[in-house]
């Protein structure tokens, strides 16, 4: 699959602000289906793309870096056998979206719903937490912390 990231990405955020402005709370749930949909999509086509490694979380991390979240910046916080921390720097999205409404876009159950969907199906007994969510204005630049672990 040839995925455009950020067209996608402009297209979705287009969409998902016009959405928005209309029912935020109908907004908010097709968000989570559609990014949580995508989520279980995007991995079972490009785990079958990405050579097996022995470690689960080496394989896990090639397969997200072939995913539109990682179009952002996104950092390996930490890594061992069993566990991974990613963090988001400057979103991108969430910088259009507090130019035009001036807060954070709620996007924590939807990005949690898609890494959730793209874990299970590298492994069932992978779990996702969020350890912070975006913030206005974070003094680190951090826009979200994710723990992917067994």
């Amino acid at each position: 699959m040839v995925f455009d990231r950020k067209w996608f990405n402009r297209l979705y955020y287009k969409w998902l602000e016009d959405a928005y402005d209309k029912d935020p709370e109908l907004a908010k749930e097709l968000d989570t289906a559609v990014i949580g949909g995508l989520g279980r999509r995007m991995a079972r086509e490009i785990k079958d793309q990405i050579p097996q490694t022995q470690n689960e979380m080496d394989y896990l991390l090639k397969a997200l870096r072939e995913s539109h979240w990682f179009q952002e910046n996104v950092g390996v916080v930490g890594k061992s056998n069993n566990e991974m921390i990613l963090q988001t720097r400057n979103c991108s999205f969430q910088l259009a979206w507090m130019k035009k409404h001036g807060d954070v876009y709620p996007c924590k159950v939807s990005h949690k719903t898609f890494l959730e969907n793209f874990c299970r199906e590298v492994d069932p007994n992978l779990k996702v937490e969020n350890l912070s969510a975006p913030t206005k204005n974070p003094k680190d630049g951090v826009y979200c912390r994710w723990k992917i672990y067994k």
